[in-house]
């Protein structure tokens, strides 16, 4: 394995909510941008090392993970499938989190998903099942605390998809730190990819996994992305500081000198004496400071 001594570029931000569906589709849960914004938008983009631009169009969701580490195998995996911008839908890569089951542990990024109203095989597509902005991010970091996510480190490989007809070609990305999912939140996610009228707490159900299982390397090089190794120093990332912003309004009095005796009638002004407006030299008569606060949000 060869590490990286530099970082792809990943760039995430809040998409709406609105303009997102969640669809059972092959026994599997894909998020997807609605048909009428697809073309045009994304929920991030990947900037490779070669220059290649990936924009985020899909999320895929396999319960277990198609994905093992040092032999482990993890509970679930979430994939986001970035296409090339550039039209080539041949020219794809993937974001990979891998989830291990922890009683009680959430997730920000799950904690925002309407897991009462998954879709099914019966029902195979909602709209309202994200409460908050969708925001790629979350899955690893808490949004509201930092200013600017930091780097993370990963897994790179040119593999294939999993899903038929399994393109060869995709540049994989794989986060090498296991994230948290809750016993109860897995459950719910499983038990809609069961066959009808079957949940997970069935003695018999009849669920075989949405992955397809662990591929040989065989000849393909595996890098990896150590961010305290780079070439590029890592720095920890900034706390959001909590607190407001103060403007001060400042009202002054101004001067001017009018030749003639007919008033200029300039909107606000009127005539007074030579010795007020001399007084200070021509400067404010009097300062009034207000202060007026801004929340941040």
């Amino acid at each position: 394995m060869e590490l990286l001594k530099f970082n792809a570029e990943f760039d995430y931000s809040d998409y709406p909510q609105e303009k997102l569906e969640m669809i059972w589709e092959t026994n599997m849960l894909r998020i997807k941008i609605k048909e009428e914004f697809e073309k045009e938008e994304n929920f991030g983009k990947i900037k490779d090392l070669d220059g290649t631009i990936y924009a985020a169009k899909e999320i895929m969701i396999h319960t277990p993970a198609e994905h093992t580490m040092a032999g482990h195998k993890y509970d679930m995996e979430i994939q986001v499938l970035h296409v090339s911008i550039e039209g080539n839908f041949r020219n794809q890569a993937i974001l990979s989190f891998l989830f291990k089951d922890e009683p009680g542990k959430q997730n920000v990024a799950l904690s925002e998903w309407n897991l009462i109203n998954l879709p099914n095989p019966k029902d195979r597509k909602v709209n309202d099942f994200f409460a908050k902005p969708l925001n790629i991010w979350k899955f690893l970091y808490d949004t509201s605390k930092l200013a600017n996510p930091p780097p993370f480190n990963y897994f790179k490989y040119m593999g294939s998809m999993t899903t038929p007809p399994c393109e060869e070609n995709i540049v994989w990305f794989i986060v090498s730190q296991p994230l948290n999912v809750g016993s109860t939140i897995l459950s719910m996610i499983k038990d809609t990819l069961f066959a009808p009228g079957k949940t997970a707490y069935d003695k018999e159900p009849n669920y075989d996994g949405t992955n397809r299982e662990v591929q040989r390397i065989r000849d393909r090089k595996v890098f990896f992305y150590d961010r305290e190794k780079s070439c590029v120093p890592f720095k920890e990332p900034k706390a959001k500081e909590v607190g407001h912003w103060e403007k001060v309004v400042k009202d002054v009095d101004r001067y001017f000198f009018v030749k003639g005796a007919k008033p200029s009638n300039v909107p606000g002004t009127f005539v007074v004496s030579k010795d007020e407006a001399e007084l200070g030299d021509y400067t404010a008569s009097r300062n009034t400071d207000r202060y007026r606060l801004n929340n941040l949000n």
